[in-house]
């Protein structure tokens, strides 16, 4: 079919170069790029709300601005002329080209070589199974196809069926598992493991499949072969060769990335002209790029560009070539398009679901669970279908219904899963879990959170000074939190469930090697010592959700001590720097609000190395200096409770002030006062007692009637005198402190004395931990409960206004306020 059209192009007295602002390429490709991802960030917005995938929306918006709706009005030859497909066309397979160059930055065979038998089987049965069933589907239908279309499929078409049937796309799957928090359950793993082996299957067949339908195609299979033999076999070591010449300190420019990003196009055209889809040249130039600073480079400069700006085109493309009136229009009975349908979402789902239950013994929930998760689809259904379209081995109703198919199969995914699955994994927040409800010399189960290697260490010295013993048994979960940005932080998990040896540095990106290191840091601490028992996992989320993964997990282990890093870094005249620390700031503060077992905030800032100061005692011994500022209150008392565990440590000599109101015989009080000044006094009592025949234990009373005798015993610490110190939150209206207006607070989730140490210049090189106890949340208005009021199985402590208004407005040590 030939189209002819008229174009008139000439300087007119208008603003635009043409009559018609459209008939310009350029213009034309702007206002569709601008249409696409407007509609589709839309979409992203509406469809969260709902557990719906990115991709879901991205498919939806392309079919909307396709012939099937906006493209039937009047619309269409303004945003989309005819004359522009071709352009459009090729900036989406160019974008095609870069996303699979993306992809094959991201392959790694080791969860492949590595499967276990209940992965490898559930991943082959969902792929065994789904794909003969999408082959035997396209010819059942295909008589009533070849009655409406001019062009009828040809014999290769089932083969494209039954790949898309058969895959399951893991960037989606891992957003839905993350959605959910189902990520680290054993169905989330299993899903993700199982949907690399997939993956890597569904690509083999897809390239066997561009190369069979190719006229010549002995010829196409045998030069592809050669075509990945080379790259493999000759151009890998040159590349490896070539980046350790340009960057031997690990130090790239730009132009190597250039370089690197016009290799993708070369390798596009070399595989084309070998008889294949330009795709498996920039698929396979990823897979031979070594890993490094390089590889992590153009993923962090390349990915948003691609996926973002690039990638919207593709859907467009996808949306064009979308039409329901081919499927819908009447030319179909019903009943055959809702067997369609039905037929290709069970396929995958009865597959996975038998393979779940019957061969690995898993719960009938699971099961479907797991059926329901691997049926999500995504960009490679989207590629395998486009690429059987461009080779004409799909026409218009083979390939619209099964872009319908794969919406819906994806689609339905992540509501059900959040209906019917996710509702009983909430965690029980009644249950009180805090240090000082622990009965005496049990193990203390703790949650270590780190963001990077460099917050491990003062969290490691931390659990070394709390003396842990035969004895006195501590239980370590250690966890890496990630920022969910793509496919390579959801690999994380997936290395994680397999335990990938940690010592082949060579052949780890950033991430893995960060990751690996902090395994690695937790498991030196935990040899040699009896008692301590170690599990280390990678928790990868979105930094508005990830306090929910903390705390979750925290009432899963049944943990009493959630401990969370804050590092600062100091700046010109002790402005601290607030470059990436606010993100860290939010969980930190959504944790102390919504978690039900303590909270401990370890500041570092930033005044020395990442290592406890050691000094040595009379004897020569080097010991650390621990200091604890008593004022009362729960969070004191929690505090309290963990430094009576770190006073059996011989190496750490510890100091306790506690701060007492010269004026509290004439302060009267209220009642609550008078109970939390008894509680006080029982549990320093109780500390006393413990602790007396300790020589490295020093507890120091002073009474202050003002506020500026807590500055002068403060403001005597000495730069290095104190490795760490160690105070209550205090959310509550003590006898001697008042909460400071969170408008006067730069840190207010550190509580009034945390926030003004930390801003402060005292005791500079010490480190800060602010503790304060288990809470409990009842109601949608968050309304927080005492601990001392409840019975002791509950227990929990409340939350005190922090907006109390303080008539000192200054940010110092003498924003604390002493009541009379």
């Amino acid at each position: 079919m030939v189209v002819c059209y008229h174009q008139k192009l000439g300087q007119t007295k208008g603003l635009w170069r043409a009559e018609n602002a459209t008939n310009s390429a350029l213009l034309a490709f702007i206002l569709n790029l601008v249409m696409i991802i407007t509609i589709t960030r839309l979409l992203i917005l509406v469809f969260r709300f709902f557990y719906l995938p990115r991709i879901t929306a991205e498919i939806l918006g392309g079919i909307l601005l396709g012939p099937g709706f906006l493209g039937r009005t009047f619309l269409s030859g303004i945003y989309i002329p005819f004359r522009h497909t071709m352009t459009l066309e090729t900036i989406g397979n160019l974008s095609l080209l870069y996303y699979m160059f993306l992809v094959g930055l991201e392959v790694d065979i080791e969860p492949v070589l590595r499967a276990r038998k209940k992965t490898f089987s559930i991943a082959i049965a969902g792929f065994i199974l789904p794909f003969p069933i999408g082959y035997a589907l396209h010819y059942l239908f295909i008589k009533n196809f070849d009655q409406v279309s001019q062009h009828s499929p040809t014999k290769h078409g089932p083969l494209f069926w039954g790949i898309t049937l058969a895959t399951t796309n893991f960037p989606d799957l891992a957003q839905i598992l993350i959605d959910l928090k189902l990520l680290h359950t054993d169905v989330g793993r299993t899903a993700l493991s199982s949907a690399i082996i997939t993956d890597a299957y569904s690509w083999g067949f897809l390239v066997f499949s561009m190369a069979i339908v190719n006229e010549s195609e002995i010829m196409t299979m045998l030069f592809g072969v050669i075509f990945i033999a080379l790259y493999l076999a000759v151009l890998r070591p040159t590349i490896s060769w070539i980046v350790s010449q340009w960057g031997k300190d690990d130090e790239f420019e730009q132009h190597h990335l250039v370089f690197a990003l016009a290799g993708v196009l070369l390798s596009g055209y070399i595989s084309d002209a070998c008889g294949s889809h330009s795709i498996l040249g920039g698929f396979m130039l990823g897979v031979i790029m070594p890993k490094g600073k390089l590889k992590s480079m153009l993923m962090e400069k390349v990915q948003v560009f691609v996926s973002g700006l690039l990638m919207p085109i593709y859907f467009l493309i996808v949306g064009l070539r979308t039409n329901h009136f081919f499927v819908f229009g009447g030319a179909f009975e019903m009943r055959r398009i809702i067997g369609v349908l039905a037929i290709t979402f069970a396929a995958k789902f009865v597959s996975t679901f038998l393979a779940a239950v019957f061969l690995n013994k898993m719960k009938i929930r699971d099961g479907m669970a797991l059926g329901l998760l691997m049926n999500t689809k995504g960009l490679l259904s989207l590629i395998t279908l486009g690429t059987g379209r461009d080779l004409k081995a799909l026409n218009n109703p083979t390939f619209t219904i099964m872009i319908f198919s794969l919406w819906l199969m994806t689609a339905a995914v992540g509501p059900i899963l959040a209906l019917t699955y996710r509702s009983t994994k909430c965690p029980n927040k009644s249950m009180r879990r805090t240090l000082t409800s622990l009965e005496a010399n049990s193990e203390v189960k703790i949650l270590t959170c780190v963001h990077s290697i460099r917050d491990v260490t003062g969290i490691i010295n931390l659990l070394d000074a709390s003396s842990p013993s035969k004895h006195l048994p501590l239980g370590v979960f250690s966890m890496h939190l990630v920022e969910h940005i793509g496919r390579a932080t959801a690999m994380l998990i997936v290395h994680d469930s397999y335990k990938a040896n940690s010592s082949n540095v060579k052949n780890k990106d950033s991430k893995e090697l960060e990751a690996s290191q902090i395994t690695q840091a937790f498991k030196s601490f935990k040899n040699g010592k009896e008692g301590v028992s170690l599990q280390s996992l990678t928790v990868v989320s979105s930094y508005t959700t990830m306090h929910e993964d903390i705390c979750s997990l925290a009432a899963e282990k049944d943990a009493s001590l959630i401990i969370l890093p804050l590092h600062l870094k100091p700046a010109i005249e002790g402005v601290k720097e607030i470059s990436h620390i606010d993100r860290f700031r939010g969980i930190n503060e959504r944790v102390m609000k919504n978690s039900s077992c303590s909270v401990a905030i370890l500041v570092d800032r930033g005044h020395r190395p990442h290592s406890l100061l050691k000094k040595m005692n009379s004897c020569g011994e080097l010991r650390n200096h621990f200091i604890m500022l008593f004022i009362g209150g729960p969070d004191d008392r929690e505090a309290l409770t963990f430094v009576a565990r770190i006073s059996k440590n011989p190496k750490v000599s510890l100091t306790v002030i506690r701060f007492r109101s010269a004026n509290i015989d004439n302060a009267g009080g209220k009642m609550e006062e008078e109970k939390q000044r008894e509680m006080d006094e029982k549990c320093v009592n109780e500390f006393k007692h413990k602790t007396k025949n300790n020589s490295n234990v020093n507890l120091t009373e002073v009474e202050v009637s003002n506020v500026d005798g807590i500055v002068k015993v403060i403001g005597e610490f000495e730069s290095d005198e104190f490795d760490l110190i160690i105070v209550g939150r205090g959310r509550q209206d003590s006898s001697l402190i008042m909460p400071v207006s969170s408008d006067w607070s730069e840190y207010p989730e550190l509580g009034p004395l945390g926030d003004n140490l930390v801003c402060s210049n005292i005791a500079a090189n010490a480190w800060i931990l602010i503790v304060q106890q288990g809470q409990i949340v009842l109601g949608s208005d968050h309304q927080q409960l005492n601990g001392d009021d409840l019975p002791s199985q509950i227990r929990p402590v409340t939350l005190w206004p922090h907006d109390v208004v303080n008539t000192a407005p200054t940010r110092s040590i003498a924003a604390l306020c002493i009541s009379t």
